[in-house]
């Protein structure tokens, strides 16, 4: 759940704040991208900001569920609109493939994923390899 931190870190120890009152709305609207919107806005509002880390992102064009339209558009709509919100991704795809992967969702309007700055990360020296397995101990 990508909300755990911040229900079990800001929520959770203030179970009559603002940010818990959102929550608990969200929860009753069933994540409804718009009451996820307010949510976003009281994250703001108190300083705090989720990021979002989706790898293989790609794999979404083919999930039964997450394969649609709405859920990329409001996926668009949240990030471009709500500062609190930041997305990073990982695909195997460049952008490119994405949106035109995503183009039969919604041919008429612009692609879903024009939001995303595109860096192409290549391989990792080996000194660079071993700083970041030592990090991990």
């Amino acid at each position: 759940m990508a909300l755990a931190p911040v229900v079990t870190n800001l929520i959770e120890p203030q179970p009559t704040s603002r940010l818990s009152t959102s929550y608990k709305n969200c929860l009753n609207h069933n994540f409804n991208s718009q009451i996820l919107g307010q949510l976003l806005d009281q994250l703001a509002a108190e300083n705090y900001q989720l990021v979002l880390l989706l790898d293989e992102f790609d794999i979404l064009l083919n999930h039964p569920q997450l394969n649609r339209a709405e859920f990329f558009g409001s996926l668009r709509s949240l990030v471009s609109t709500k500062p609190a919100l930041t997305l990073v991704i990982a695909a195997r795809q460049p952008i490119t493939k994405l949106n035109k992967a995503a183009q039969a969702l919604n041919n008429t309007g612009s692609p879903y994923f024009n939001f995303f700055e595109e860096l192409t990360l290549g391989p990792l020296s080996d000194k660079e390899v071993g700083a970041l397995l030592g990090r991990a101990g």
